[in-house]
């Protein structure tokens, strides 16, 4: 059998990482977040954010829906920015979701179906941690939620 190093690295580099991909009808980005999860006494556990890597591809999704193989391009892309930037050690511990929104959602079901389908193989090929529903497409209500909690940050309330 052989000895696995991913326990230790992931012990002696405590940062960790969660990388979202956004998609909007003019756009597509993704964000890699890095944080700390510590533990204070009087707040219990929080999350440090330590770094952000934005990255952004214009044209949407949906813009390639009679063209699959454009979206698996561009999702591929903004991938291979993620797997440069997170230690191989870490992927499989490192969460990958994509959240689409009104421009996916204005698709036929088919066409729609294919695209999902063209992100979800391209997302097999990375070996990042897929919680359920890794890739999901908004309706209008969790839009605004999102939208609304996005507001309330940047005004730091």
């Amino acid at each position: 059998s052989s000895l696995s190093l991913s326990p230790l690295l992931a012990f002696l580099d405590p940062y960790s990482y969660v990388l979202v991909l956004d998609v909007g009808s003019i756009g597509t980005c993704i964000h890699i977040y890095e944080f700390r999860a510590t533990t204070d006494n009087e707040n219990g556990d929080t999350f440090v954010l330590k770094d952000e890597i934005f990255q952004e591809r214009k044209s949407g999704l949906s813009s390639f829906a009679d063209h699959v193989y454009k979206s698996e391009e561009q999702i591929n892309n903004l991938l291979k920015i993620a797997d440069q930037e997170v230690s191989r050690f870490k992927h499989r511990n490192t969460p990958l979701v994509l959240r689409a929104t009104a421009g996916l959602r204005l698709l036929n079901e088919t066409k729609e179906k294919l695209l999902l389908e063209g992100v979800s193989n391209t997302f097999g090929k990375y070996g990042f941690y897929r919680p359920k529903k890794d890739i999901a497409i908004m309706n209008e209500t969790e839009e605004g939620i999102d939208a609304w909690l996005t507001l309330v940050y940047l005004k730091g309330k």
